[in-house]
């Protein structure tokens, strides 16, 4: 179904982000969300792949899109699990935190 599921991860290798007031050249990650059904895409460069910056890139890309999907399928991203010892789930530390988003307009 269009706008059910959005993949999202950070692209491969990191690019130069050049200061123009001439200060020190730094590598930023570029965050990607995908809708499945349409390719419709949103990208960003981050700082880092932290998760403030993980969790800033999701909330931007649901500003982007309107509004969020029904799944927001995770890669994985190192750092960025929860694990339940008691039921042997795994959960992404991120899709807890961003728990707080569904006041957002569901797909």
């Amino acid at each position: 179904t269009a706008g059910e599921k959005l993949f999202v991860d950070y692209a491969g290798a990191t690019i130069p982000v050049h200061d123009p007031q001439g200060g020190p050249e730094r590598q930023a990650s570029i965050f990607v969300a995908v809708l499945g059904a349409s390719n419709y895409t949103y990208a960003e460069a981050t700082e880092s792949q932290e998760l403030e910056h993980w969790i800033g890139s999701h909330i931007r890309a649901f500003e982007f899109l309107g509004g969020v999907p029904k799944l927001v399928m995770l890669d994985f991203v190192p750092g960025n699990k929860i694990q339940d010892s008691t039921a042997g789930h795994c959960a992404s530390a991120s899709a807890v935190k961003l728990g707080a988003l569904n006041a957002l307009p569901h797909g």
